[in-house]
């Protein structure tokens, strides 16, 4: 009898690990759950996530309006949600508006096809037609934190009439208006991005980020971003707009009267262009693709950045291909308040090149060119355009990998 219990006690343990999230990948059937699971959404009791079908209701809950706003959230295990179609968190209407902790477990397989349509006034871009993609869709002053997420494949497409697109494989959209935004510890891998949409309806604005698509910081909201890292492929062939911003890290970053620090991030970002219609289109490449900064310093210290794109860059009838750039592929810089120069940009170790490759003859040609400013006074300290980091680069490795210096890694 002594023995049987103890089997009985030994398979029961066996069955909680196996089903324990902690444990295992959770897959996702498609489903939406009705609540989370324990939790009441304070920081000491943050609201539990340990079923995908949880994450898909706080989807639900936020596009129906229900933002979250301060509340936390906290992911307990890896999640695979199948390919199967998801609805981003937050649909441009509604922004998350929460503090997500993903405690380090990854979400697997993301893919959407059809993301998030709306029409909302902003404080820029008002009364637009908006389009945003993203596992959240949009963010306003939130905090994620700790996510992997591996294996997106993300859509841009089945619209006509839409002028602002925005899409990240972590957030498509994501607004500062009132408080401190924090994205910090992430990593991105294996992602797609592409565009599928009929380019006789040239949208205005295209902002392809491997993390965010487009970020908008107003005044006394500084924002962080720390420790991201996102390998990401870009394909803007079937369909452009007027401006296209492709970012291995963010497609824009626009800050007005704020401040913005960016450290310790990796990107590598490889893009795929229209041959016939690059010619005609504005086309900028970095690891940020535009950055406005303001009357507060844009500080962008410890980067590491590779773009690779699949044409050799030319000129055709006085248009250029593309303007790519390692680091930032278009910066601007608006006046203050006052009337006075913004504050500029501050770099401090900061690598990277760009390698640009023909596809047909298979012609290789290296630029190490990291940013191209506006005329203005900007401050850089240990910068070069590299190949591969030289050995006093400045980097921590407590935070970084740096067995190979020509590809480093987070840790």
């Amino acid at each position: 009898m002594k023995k049987r219990i103890i089997s009985l006690l030994i398979v029961f343990v066996m069955l909680i690990t196996l089903t324990s999230c902690n444990e295992s990948v959770k897959q996702w059937d498609g489903s939406i759950a009705d609540e989370f699971g324990s939790g009441d959404g304070t920081e000491s009791s943050p609201y539990e996530i340990n079923d995908p079908s949880q994450l898909a209701l706080l989807a639900k809950q936020v596009n129906e309006g229900n933002v979250y706003s301060g509340k936390y959230f906290s992911l307990l295990c890896d999640i695979d949600l199948c390919d199967i179609e998801w609805t981003p968190i937050g649909n441009g209407t509604y922004g998350f508006e929460g503090i997500f902790d993903g405690n380090g477990h990854t979400v697997k397989n993301l893919k959407i096809s059809i993301g998030a349509f709306y029409d909302k006034s902003y404080p820029v871009n008002s009364n637009s037609k908006g389009y945003v993609s993203g596992l959240f869709g949009a963010c306003t002053d939130t905090v994620i934190q700790n996510l992997n997420i591996s294996g997106a494949e993300i859509q841009v497409g089945g619209f006509t009439d839409r002028s602002d697109i925005s899409a990240g494989v972590l957030c498509g959209s994501c607004y500062s208006v009132d408080t401190q935004t924090v994205i910090s510890n992430i990593k991105i891998s294996d992602a797609v991005i592409s565009t599928n949409f009929n380019q006789d309806n040239t949208p205005k604005n295209l902002k392809l980020g491997g993390a965010v698509g487009y970020f908008y910081s107003a005044e006394q909201s500084n924002s962080i971003f720390k420790q991201i890292q996102a390998d990401v492929e870009i394909s803007i062939v079937n369909g452009m707009a007027m401006y296209n911003y492709a970012g291995g890290l963010f497609g824009t970053i626009f800050t007005t009267q704020s401040g913005c620090s960016i450290e310790n991030c990796c990107s590598y970002l490889s893009t795929k262009l229209d041959e016939e219609k690059s010619y005609l289109k504005n086309i900028f490449l970095g690891a940020f693709g535009i950055t406005v900064s303001s009357d507060e310093a844009f500080s962008i210290t410890n980067i590491f950045s590779k773009v690779t794109v699949d044409k050799i860059y030319d000129v055709s009838h006085g248009y250029p291909a593309y303007t790519a750039y390692a680091v930032i592929g278009d910066a601007y810089y608006p006046f203050s308040n006052d009337n006075s120069l913004s504050s500029g940009y501050s770099m401090e170790n900061v690598f990277g090149y760009v390698e640009q490759t023909d596809k047909e003859s298979g012609e290789r040609r290296i630029l190490t060119d990291l940013y191209k400013l506006p005329a203005m006074d900007f401050s850089q300290i240990n910068c070069s355009g590299c190949e591969s980091l030289p050995e006093n680069n400045g980097f921590d490795p407590d935070i970084w990998d740096l067995t190979d210096l020509s590809n480093p890694k987070l840790k």
